[in-house]
């Protein structure tokens, strides 16, 4: 995982700090929802993500970047693959 917020950068040993997860919760998902949900219902799901905590930006454009990826070699798993190579602009006032 890698993230640059403005001139800064942050590789995973800097944000595993940041990672929260949470106990199973509830959720009721509609019919034809995401994650290939085709009857929705009730179920129980986790949380499980980095969550960063900068300190106050000063007024101006940022730039944000995040990169990350997993890959499940566990014949189990339900979505083995996972990336993300995102932008964002965040502005401070």
């Amino acid at each position: 995982m890698y993230v640059k917020i403005g001139d800064k950068e942050y590789q995973y040993k800097d944000l595993i700090k940041y990672r929260v997860h949470t106990d199973d919760f509830d959720v009721v998902f509609p019919d034809n929802g995401i994650f290939g949900v085709i009857e929705g219902g009730p179920s129980k799901v986790v949380s499980d993500g980095f969550y960063i905590i900068t300190e106050p930006l000063a007024n101006g454009t940022y730039p944000i970047h995040v990169k990350s990826s997993l890959i499940c070699l566990d014949p189990d798993c339900v979505e083995p693959n996972f990336a993300i190579d995102t932008n964002y602009k965040v502005i401070a006032k």
